[in-house]
C-alpha cells in the first residue's frame, strides 16, 4: 500500500502542477482555493479511492480516477458589467464568511452570471470550477502571464466547459451574440473536449450544428481538435472573424491553437506580437512553408 500511495502522490503532483489552473472555486464553500488545497483534497479521496484496490494498479486506472477526482469546469463567456474580479472575490469571501449581509453585492450582474455558473456545474457533479473573471490575480504579471500561456491546456484538460450566450434567447438569434466575435472565445471553443452552450437564461442549447454556420468551423473539427501549427492559413481565416480589446491579444489569444509559447508583452503592439507568433510556429514546425 505504501508503494500505491508513493505513485499517487508522484501522479498526483506532476497533474495538478501541470494541467490544473494556479487557482480554482471549490464549489460546496464557493471558496477561491489553490493548489495545495487541490493537492490534499485530492489525495485523501484517491487513497479511499484504491484502498480495497489490489497491490498493482494499472497506471491508466490512476489517472482515470485522477481525472475524475480533481474534474473541474470552466466558463467560457463575455465579460459584462460589474464582473467578480479576483481581489473583489476575495473580498466578497471573506464578509460572506464573516457572516455579513452580501445580498445586494452578489446580486451585481457579473456575481448572477458566477452563480448561475457554479450551479450548473454542480448541478453536473463537479466539485471546482474555473472563470478568468475570479480566478486569476491580473495585478501580477507573472501570474497573468502563466495563465495566458496555459489557458487553452486549462480548457482542454477540463471535464466540461460551459458557454454563456448572454445576448442569445433562441437559436434564431444565436448568430448576434458577441461571443462568436471575441478573439479569445476561440481556443475556448475548440479546447474543450466536452462543453455545453447556455442561453441568456441559462437553458441549455443544443446548437452545435449551428456554431459551424456561426463560426466556419467544420463540425469535426469543433467535435475533435488538436492544436498544431498545420493548415495555419485555416486557423487565421477563422481568427479573422474575431476581435480582441487589446491589439496584442489577438495574437497572445492564437498560441494555444498553434501548439507555441512566447512571453506576453503589454505595450509591444499587435504587429510586433504577431511577428513574434510567426517566428515560433515556423520553429516549431521547423518549414516554413506552413504559412
Amino acid at each position: 500500500m505504501h508503494k500505491l500511495l508513493t505513485r499517487i502522490d508522484q501522479l498526483l503532483g506532476r497533474y495538478v502542477h501541470n494541467k490544473v489552473p494556479a487557482r480554482l472555486i471549490y464549489i460546496p464553500e464557493r471558496r477561491l482555493v489553490n493548489r495545495s488545497f487541490v493537492l490534499e483534497h485530492s489525495r485523501e479521496r484517491l487513497c479511499q479511492a484504491f484502498a480495497g484496490y489490489p497491490r498493482k494498479v494499472s497506471e491508466v486506472s490512476l489517472e482515470a480516477e485522477l481525472r475524475k477526482t480533481i474534474a473541474y469546469a470552466t466558463l467560457s463567456h463575455r465579460w459584462g458589467r460589474k464582473e467578480a474580479t479576483y481581489a473583489d472575490y476575495v473580498a466578497f469571501y471573506e464578509r460572506w464568511k464573516n457572516g455579513s449581509d452580501m445580498a445586494r453585492h452578489s446580486q451585481d450582474p457579473g456575481y448572477v452570471k458566477l452563480w448561475n455558473f457554479l450551479d450548473a456545474a454542480s448541478a453536473r457533479g463537479i466539485q471546482f470550477a474555473w472563470a478568468d473573471t475570479c480566478c486569476i490575480d491580473k495585478s501580477s504579471s507573472s501570474e497573468l502571464d502563466e495563465a495566458i500561456r496555459s489557458m487553452f491546456r486549462w480548457y482542454k484538460n477540463s471535464a466540461l466547459c460551459i458557454v454563456h450566450l448572454a445576448q442569445t434567447r433562441s437559436i434564431e438569434d444565436m448568430n448576434e451574440d458577441e461571443w462568436f466575435g471575441r478573439g479569445w472565445t476561440l481556443q475556448e471553443l475548440l479546447a474543450p473536449s466536452k462543453i455545453k452552450f447556455m442561453d441568456k437564461c441559462w437553458n441549455p442549447l443544443k446548437i452545435l450544428g449551428k456554431v459551424t454556420n456561426a463560426t466556419g468551423i467544420p463540425i469535426d473539427t469543433l467535435r475533435s481538435f488538436e492544436p498544431r501549427t498545420d493548415k495555419f492559413g485555416e486557423k487565421m481565416s477563422w481568427a479573422s472573424r474575431r476581435s480582441t480589446t487589446r491589439d496584442e491579444d489577438s495574437t497572445y489569444s492564437l498560441m494555444g491553437m498553434l501548439n507555441v509559447s512566447i512571453q506576453t508583452a503589454y505595450g509591444e503592439g499587435g504587429p510586433r506580437a504577431f511577428r513574434r507568433l510567426l517566428d515560433a510556429v515556423v520553429r516549431k514546425a521547423e518549414d516554413p512553408s506552413v504559412m
